[in-house]
């Protein structure tokens, strides 16, 4: 019997619509504690706080009552800093984030101006003679997925079986797996009135024009680049005149260890403390009627924030992103932000296991955004589709609009949805006054779309949501979101279906950490990484076990990739009772006092990572965490297993368009924890868990053949795409479909023929001659988002790839181009770290570059002629989009 959700999603969504968005800023709430400067009304959540349409259950405003009035927008730090309680009492001056956004592949430099993978010989790491890896690799398109008939058919009222997947629809696909939430509440239709208190709204107003809303009143621009950095403690490195000359300069994303290597077994990374400091100017108008946030994409573990000596706050976790508002720290003129950063384990902090090297530093983006004091909040929208079919859809868009004013301020939001040409297909407008302080949640469903274009994977079609806030003068901020028209659906004895049509899930795990760089990738860096994937004919990846870059979530809503997004609740085998560190420890607290600060902190990072990643039309769950029954007998596992329970709940509160998952649930009836069940390993064949009764895929598989396919099963997931770093095993690095050098095995080709078709010839042995050396994006920006991978391939006389072991030595010979190790970097493997660099004759390393001009980088190894290649890196100006997320 198919397992159908719909019915109770639509109940949850009529039943928690005050929880959706509250539930998360109240989380949010006390994550961020403001050192020196906390202005909350005796620390009481919504103390002073303005009920904006006080909990009016037909509109849906889930903010009343719950906004402290002084701090505003809860900040999403880790505990607080100086004592003060993390439970919603202490909230960041000013607190209000700006919508950071992600900054995404779409926005960014290098992104969609990137030369198409096949456009330079080698990308993809093809060294089969014939040249480029394009003709090979069909990306989108190719994918055979989705075309898969459902065991007989969709079922009654669904698309007929053999439906094909191209386009992805089907004819009766209806809305399947998607969740009335967004439905707009009691009273809350799609056409004229929106579900926000009864607000008035044009709803149904399609423009006819392609005129879209000019960007107004945000400013964000990166600063990556120009920082100090100082491995170890500095007692007074907060202060502004403290002395940093001789501290090694750097640029971000960066990390303790860089250049990083895969360790062998039982040797560990540094752990401990860094420091950065970095010089940044504020303009003389944006002290006097701005705000100004530090927005940061991630900093593992723990980061404390300082502006000008004074403490803006603490970030407990290392794969999320956090803000603080800086308004009242900053000064006209030149400021210093310092940052001391920790990766020490905490037994209160998740992860507390895993097979990881969990390298310490600032790894993601950092940006300074400035916006009106009326504004959207920190990743505010949230976009969801409740109608969906090949022929109509609808769109609902919940809007967090917060007043920073110190009087009330009149508000309208115009949300108008752009297809792919950026041509309006609809808009909706809804006003309201707020309350200085206040936080309103303005609920807009659209009229309905004919005939959208559905995302697939074989047709990833994107939509863009523009938001533009007003005040009663004109146009003061705007804000823009990604937007993908899809339904989902999980079954218990069918497996998945998209669009309402049935697909096979054909998955890879990807841990994103890469030779030299480490965890510190650009995001055109993890946009190859997807792309990869895609093209050996994988529909899936699973983001193992942390939440990746906002920018990978950005590449495979272009590319076409759905993913399987995961919260850093880790078990590892072999676990220890011990509170000595080292992540080989009990993934669930084994003292008592630990057991609340560490659910509090794990709740508060699925919080944020909800939050900033609920609008890419790719993830098709969250899961809570992976082997989390890796947790010591008694009361721990009856504790853990509880809890996880909650976990899964409050995901499906935060966002009841998607299910909750369980990831490695083969032990101790994790399996019966979360809406869908992942089983690694064994999982698969054990008796037990064969046809659970909900719906599964098989998380990890080991061996190129995969497991046995069920009806009922909706996929499985092959482990594992990237060599990783592992303290557990020898040289993880190299293990993997594709090593973290980025160097292709033989079942990447392997696979790559298998689903898409595309046949090679593996180099083979020959007379080394000369080396040619490419880069895959011979234009780049220098904000430190961007970079180019270049190959350098050992070919013969006649110029056909050759498998070779020679030494390889890339060198910047002019230009401001930089490797992990600086201006040059040798692949040798016989010296090599982990004892293997090339691969079939190819060494590859990506390189950026923070300093706009030509770039000349040369290869070179002993008795073979050199290869050259010339990269333009151009000046980003510093800016990153004018619209916040997308």
């Amino acid at each position: 019997m198919r397992t159908r959700t719909r019915k109770a999603m639509e109940a949850l969504a009529r039943g928690c619509v005050a929880l959706l968005l509250g539930s998360a800023m109240t989380l949010l709430q006390g994550c961020s504690s403001n050192g020196g400067g906390s202005t909350s009304t005796a620390g009481a959540p919504g103390s002073g706080g303005v009920t904006a349409v006080a909990g009016s259950a037909t509109g849906g405003s889930p903010v009343a009552g719950g906004q402290p009035a002084t701090g505003g927008q809860p900040g999403t730090g880790g505990s607080p800093v100086t004592g003060g309680s993390a439970t919603g009492g202490s909230s960041v001056t000013g607190g209000q984030p700006v919508t950071g956004g992600s900054p995404v592949a779409g926005g960014q430099p290098a992104t969609g101006g990137q030369p198409a993978t096949g456009g330079q010989p080698g990308t993809g790491g093809s060294p089969v003679t014939g040249g480029s890896a394009t003709g090979g690799s069909p990306v989108t398109g190719g994918s055979a997925t989705g075309g898969s008939s459902a065991t007989g058919g969709r079922g009654a009222g669904g698309t007929s079986g053999g439906t094909s997947a191209t386009g992805g629809r089907g004819a009766g696909g209806t809305t399947g797996g998607s969740s009335a939430t967004g439905g707009g509440g009691v009273g809350g239709t799609t056409g004229g009135t929106s579900a926000t208190g009864g607000v008035p709204s044009t709803g149904g107003a399609t423009p006819t024009g392609g005129t879209l809303p000019p960007p107004a009143g945000r400013t964000k621009m990166i600063l990556n680049a120009d920082w100090k950095f100082y491995k170890g403690d500095a007692t007074g490195a907060e202060a502004t005149g403290f002395g940093d000359t001789a501290w090694t300069k750097v640029n971000l994303p960066h990390v303790f260890d860089t250049p990083y290597y895969a360790l062998k077994k039982g040797v560990f990374w540094y752990v401990g403390y860094g420091w950065y400091r970095k010089h940044f100017n504020v303009q003389a108008d944006w002290k006097v009627s701005k705000r100004i946030v530090l927005e940061f994409e991630a900093a593992f573990q723990v980061a404390q924030v300082y502006v000008n000596g004074k403490l803006q706050g603490e970030h407990k976790g290392g794969f999320t992103g956090f803000y603080f508002d800086i308004t009242d720290a900053v000064a006209a003129g030149d400021n210093v932000i310092a940052v001391r950063v920790n990766n020490l384990w905490n037994a209160q902090i998740a992860p507390r296991a895993g097979d990881w090297l969990f390298l310490g530093g600032i790894h993601r983006d950092v940006y300074l955004v400035v916006t009106d004091p009326l504004h959207v909040t920190w990743y505010g929208t949230f976009v969801t589709t409740p109608t969906v079919s090949a022929t109509s859809a609808t769109v609902n868009v919940k809007t967090e609009v917060k007043n920073e004013n110190a009087a009330p301020a009149s508000c309208k939001v115009t949300t108008t949805i752009v297809d792919a040409t950026n041509a309006a297909v609809t808009s909706m407008e809804s006003s309201q006054s707020i309350a200085a302080g206040a936080v309103y949640v303005f609920d807009q469903t659209s009229s309905a779309i004919a005939n959208p274009h559905l995302w697939s994977v074989a047709t990833p079609y994107m939509y863009k949501v523009l938001t533009t806030v007003s005040n009663g003068s004109g146009a003061v901020d705007s804000y823009e979101s990604p937007l993908g028209i899809r339904s989902i659906e999980w079954t218990a004895d069918q497996g998945f279906f998209m669009n309402g049509t049935h697909v096979l899930i054909d998955g890879i795990n990807a841990h994103d950490d890469r030779a030299g760089w480490g965890i510190a990738q650009t995001n055109a860096g993890f946009r190859r990484d997807v792309k990869l994937m895609k093209e050996a004919g994988f529909n899936l990846i699973r983001e193992c076990h942390d939440p990746h870059d906002v920018a990978w979530d950005d590449a495979a809503d272009q590319l076409g990739m759905m993913e399987w997004a995961e919260n850093d609740f880790w078990g590892v085998g072999g676990y220890s009772d011990s509170q000595d560190g080292g992540w080989r420890q009990s993934s669930y607290p084994v003292v008592a006092a630990d057991e609340q600060p560490f659910q509090d902190n794990l709740k508060q990072q699925l919080t944020e990572f909800i939050r900033e990643r609920r609008n890419h039309p790719s993830i098709i769950v969250w899961s809570m965490g992976n082997e989390t029954f890796d947790v010591t007998s008694g009361t721990p596992m009856t504790n853990c297993k509880a809890f996880y329970k909650v976990l899964s709940a409050l995901a499906e509160t935060l966002d009841p368009s998607r299910k909750a998952a369980v990831g490695g649930a083969q032990r101790s009836g994790f399996d019966q924890l979360a809406s869908v069940i992942g089983y690694n390993g064994d999982g698969a064949t054990i008796a037990t868990y064969q046809n659970p009764g909900k719906p599964s895929v098989i998380t990890e598989y080991y061996d190129h053949a995969g497991v046995a396919s069920y009806p009922w099963r909706a996929g499985q997931v092959r482990w594992v795409g990237y060599g990783y770093g592992s303290f557990l095993t020898d040289n993880g690095g190299l293990g993997g479909v594709v090593d973290y050098y980025r160097l292709p095995g033989p079942e990447w080709y392997q696979y790559r023929q298998e689903k898409l078709g595309t046949s090679y010839t593996l180099p083979a042995a020959g007379t080394a001659a000369k080396i040619v050396l490419t880069a895959d994006n011979l234009t780049i920006g220098n904000d430190g988002t961007d970079d180019t991978e270049l190959t350098a391939q050992i070919v013969n006389a006649s110029g056909t790839a050759i498998d070779s072991t020679a030494p390889i030595t890339l060198t910047v010979t002019s230009g401001g181009g930089l490797f992990p190790t600086g201006a040059s970097m040798t692949f040798d493997n016989s010296k090599c770290p982990d004892t293997r660099c090339i691969r079939y004759g190819m060494a590859k390393m990506t390189m950026r570059s923070y300093t706009a001009g030509s770039i000349t980088v040369t290869a070179t190894s002993p008795g073979l002629t050199s290869g050259t290649v010339t990269v333009t890196c151009v000046d980003s100006g510093g800016l990153a989009a004018s619209v916040g997320g997308s």
